[in-house]
């Protein structure tokens, strides 16, 4: 092979590799979407929403299935009442129950998450040892469960308070 084939086939080659390529990644499955931290990140906002004192923007947060319930507004004035204080610090963020995903044609069709939040310690010396929040992240047979549909909110003390309820 002279110079000039060696070059032709090379060029073969790359230009095949890179059709593999092209085909590959515009029909394989999703790019990896970390649903642990989006639902820590959910955890994070539901805490600043609390902070301060923003119905609105933590009812923003719920599925719409929660939104339609008579009931959740008040749910969420009288959740924020129970929180008294602002957070100066939480133990961790962590996951008890999996969170559960279903996965179709290599598509994702369904995230539930169920968070909770551990030994709270807010501003006004409250303290709070679990935060629960539930809800889904993905749910594409049904996009009205997409969000918040849950807060349990436990007090050191024993007391709790729910927001909202499971949506299943």
């Amino acid at each position: 092979m002279d110079k000039l084939e060696q070059q032709n086939m090379k060029r073969k080659i790359i230009l095949s590799l890179l059709m593999v390529m092209i085909v590959i990644f515009t029909t394989s499955c999703e790019l990896y979407v970390n649903y642990d931290q989006k639902a820590e990140d959910i955890c994070k906002k539901v805490l600043k929403c609390l902070d301060e004192d923003d119905a609105a923007g933590l009812k923003s947060m719920f599925c719409q299935y929660s939104i339609e319930t008579n009931g959740l507004e008040y749910e969420i004035k009288k959740g924020m009442e129970f929180y008294k204080g602002k957070t100066t610090n939480i133990d961790k963020i962590k996951f008890p129950n999996s969170s559960g995903k279903g996965v179709e044609n290599g598509k994702t069709t369904e995230v539930t998450f169920s968070v909770s939040i551990d030994d709270i310690v807010t501003d006004s010396d409250n303290k709070y040892e679990v935060v629960v929040i539930e809800g889904y992240q993905v749910c594409t047979a049904d996009e009205k469960k997409v969000g918040i549909s849950r807060i349990y909110i436990e007090s050191e003390d024993g007391k709790e308070f729910t927001i909202g309820e499971y949506v299943d």
